[in-house]
């Protein structure tokens, strides 16, 4: 990692501002963010691969991008004021009305606890 790059994987927060790109999530949603970042269309993806996501990393040698990661560019993490997501309506998981209260709980949803307890798919 370099100096001045956030850490951070574990991305929860309050939607302040959507690009013109964004349909389903909402300026005021609260949102977990899975640590690793997928396009959700690209042919790993749709086959639920979407930790070797073709689409968001940069160097076409290596697959799959993740927040906070080091050399995995060219994302920073999460632990910043703001943070910018990726194809934001894949991305971001809009939590339930007691997301504030359960915040907790759902922040898990964003490391290595939902992996842990759902078997893997692989391609066929």
């Amino acid at each position: 990692m370099r100096a001045a790059d956030p850490f951070g994987h574990e991305n929860m927060g309050e939607v302040v501002e959507v690009g013109s790109g964004v349909e389903k999530v909402r300026v005021g949603d609260r949102v977990v963010l899975p640590f690793n970042i997928s396009c959700g269309f690209c042919k790993n993806c749709e086959r639920g691969l979407t930790n070797y996501c073709l689409t968001t990393q940069p160097d076409p040698s290596t697959a799959g991008a993740a927040y906070g990661f080091a050399a995995m560019d060219p994302y920073g993490g999460g632990q910043a004021e703001l943070l910018r997501v990726p194809f934001g309506d894949h991305n971001a998981l809009r939590l339930g009305a007691d997301a504030e209260e359960k915040e907790n709980d759902y922040v898990m949803l964003s490391d290595i606890f939902p992996p842990a307890t759902t078997p893997p798919r692989w391609p066929a």
